[in-house]
């Protein structure tokens, strides 16, 4: 049966063959098309609505919490809805879109939410999940022959885009979110959600046959590459890895008028402090925003190994540079207020239990190696500089060596040695360029090592220091006086 462009009466119509409409086609009624099991509705052309219509366009099923109120999803009905585009063999050469769902805004919004699409699904009260992947939205592509992404393609399963027109001014205020992905877990009332698997705002799968991603995350173009606010963690690295955070691959490069500018770890600057404060009146405070603790266990190494908790490296052998200064580490505290104590490096070793050391336990060990090459300038293991002219006179020294627990026994507090074939010119060596008042001083003559009353009175020598030579017990003598002759 066919029909023209001509007006039907306004009356039912029943047609039970095949039904040809040539010209425009209007329904201003209910229109019910065949057995939607059976029956095809084929369309050449395109489907259209007016303009400012404000009532629903094409909506399948009951919006319901219920089942069977929608269309039947099923093992035979897979994909109830379908669009289904190709390239005819073709190159397309332009932006196109198999679905375009766009929402004009013309006028100010608050209070609402409006999306231009939107995936979900939604699970009643007992049903619960196994084997499967379960989503909103999925954005899927699939390879199945060979194929290049070649130099300027950018292939994506998702796409985020944010375009700011040419001439237009966008501003992001304070307290406002711009983002290309939101995520969220909402939760309402009394509702609670208990996480004990993985459970995480971006996931990136590593099961069955999935191969590893070069890069999970990739951060090409941005003021801030990560920002972690209210986290209880902020990074958590919980596999076997190589490397935990690599800047190998970074630019870094000296700042200008002493400025230091490229920094690859950041707690605060050296132009920018960050403040921490204590509360005060609520017992102990500590702070430690850097903490490495480990524990070894397993099986003894086959052959000589090391632990470096903090390894580090400067190497410089390509150009002399007369004015470059290098340190593996600065320490330095700034003290303007009363306090405690003050180190800027403090380094303990606690023994407990039964203990053999193969070799040697130090707190600090400072080795300089010149074995190779020409050296010329000082060199020393160590400097110990003091400086400022409010250092307190009476109670300061460069190295303070003490045994602090009573009943032990120290060996040496200094030991100096020159291994086989090796020499020390000078013990010790004093530069008197400035005041030095006494090469020694002992809190008391009476003490095990300044001997009073010695037999030896001749010359003013009443008093002697103890030493000792092998294992012979030896005394030098002293004079009260500096007239000694």
């Amino acid at each position: 049966m066919s029909f023209g462009i001509s007006q039907l009466e306004d009356r039912n119509w029943v047609f039970k063959q095949n039904v040809t409409v040539e010209g425009d086609f209007t329904i201003e009624g209910d229109f019910t098309f065949g057995d939607a099991a059976t029956d095809d509705l084929t369309i050449n052309g395109f489907i259209s609505t007016p303009a400012g219509k404000t009532t629903k366009f094409i909506e399948t099923g009951t919006l319901q919490s219920t089942a069977d109120g929608g269309l039947i999803l099923s093992s035979t009905n897979a994909r109830p809805n379908s669009f289904l585009c190709d390239d005819s063999g073709s190159n397309i050469g332009t932006s196109a879109r198999n679905i375009l769902a766009r929402t004009l805004l013309t006028v100010d919004q608050s209070g609402g939410s409006i999306r231009s699409l939107m995936g979900q699904m939604k699970a009643i009260s007992g049903v619960d999940f196994t084997t499967g992947v379960y989503t909103g939205v999925q954005g899927y592509w699939e390879f199945v022959a060979n194929n290049d992404v070649q130099t300027g393609a950018k292939l994506s399963a998702v796409d985020a885009s944010i375009e700011v027109a040419n001439g237009a001014t966008l501003t992001v205020d304070s307290g406002g979110i711009l983002a290309g992905v939101k995520i969220e877990l909402t939760t309402s009332g009394s509702a609670t959600v208990t996480q004990t698997g993985d459970s995480a705002a971006v996931f990136v799968d590593t099961a069955g046959t999935i191969t590893d991603w070069k890069v999970g995350v990739d951060l090409n173009d941005c003021t801030t590459g990560v920002d972690l606010g209210a986290c209880t963690t902020g990074l958590n690295f919980s596999s076997t890895m190589t490397s935990g955070i690599n800047f190998s691959g970074a630019t870094l490069s000296a700042g200008t008028s002493g400025s230091v500018s490229n920094i690859a770890l950041e707690i605060g600057s050296r132009t920018t402090e960050q403040t921490v404060t204590f509360a005060g009146g609520v017992g102990v405070e500590n702070f430690e925003p850097v903490q490495l603790k480990v524990d070894f266990v397993g099986t003894n190494p086959a052959s000589m190994s090391k632990v470096n908790m903090i390894y580090q490296q400067l190497t410089h052998d390509t150009t002399d540079m007369a004015n470059l200064r290098l340190k593996c580490a600065d320490f330095t505290i700034a003290v303007a207020k009363n306090l405690q104590d003050a180190y800027a490096y403090q380094g303990e070793i606690d023994f407990s239990g039964t203990s053999t050391i193969g070799g040697e336990a130090a707190v600090v060990g400072y080795t300089m190696n010149c074995g190779s090459g020409s050296v010329t300038g000082n060199v020393y293991g160590g400097v110990f500089a003091m400086q400022g002219t409010s250092t307190p006179a009476g109670s300061s020294s460069a190295i303070f060596l003490s045994a602090r627990t009573s009943g032990m026994t120290m060996t040496n507090a200094v030991y100096i040695e020159p291994v086989t074939g090796a020499t020390i010119t000078n013990g010790i060596y004093i530069n008197e360029a400035g005041t030095l008042t006494n090469f020694a001083k002992w809190a008391a003559t009476g003490s095990s090592i300044v001997i009073s009353d010695n037999a030896m009175t001749a010359n003013n020598t009443s008093h002697a220091v103890r030493i000792a030579v092998g294992g012979a017990t030896l005394y030098i003598p002293v004079f009260d006086t500096s007239n000694w002759g």
